[in-house]
C-alpha cells in the first residue's frame, strides 16, 4: 500500500467521526473523536512531512494540537460542530486530491 493510500485512509475514517460528532451521541463518543483526531492528525503530519509537503503538514498540526483532549476547548457544541463540519469536508477534498495524484 502507497503512502497516498495510508493518507487517505486515515482521512477517510476521521472524516467519518466528525461527521458521526453531529449526531446525539453520549459524550463518550466525543472524547473518543479527540483521541483518534488528535492520533489521526499526527500520523497525517508524519505523512506528509515523509511527502515534503509542508503547508498540508502544518494544517494536521494545528489540527492534531485543536482536538487534543488534554486541555480540551469549550467552543459549545453548535461552533463545535461547524469546526467538525469543515474539517470533515476539508478531509474529503484532500482525499480526492491525493486520488487526483
Amino acid at each position: 500500500m502507497s503512502k497516498a493510500q495510508n493518507l487517505i485512509i486515515v482521512e477517510l475514517i476521521l472524516a467519518t467521526l466528525f461527521f458521526g460528532c453531529l449526531a446525539p451521541l453520549p459524550y463518550g463518543y466525543f472524547i473518543l473523536v479527540r483521541f483518534s483526531a488528535t492520533v489521526g492528525f499526527l500520523l497525517l503530519a508524519w505523512g506528509y512531512s515523509q511527502r515534503k509537503e509542508q503547508v498540508q503538514m502544518i494544517a494536521a498540526s494545528v489540527l492534531a494540537a485543536l482536538f487534543q483532549p488534554f486541555a480540551p476547548l469549550s467552543l459549545g457544541r453548535v461552533l463545535w460542530n461547524i469546526v467538525d463540519v469543515i474539517v470533515a469536508i476539508t478531509l474529503v477534498i484532500e482525499v480526492q486530491r491525493l486520488r487526483q495524484r
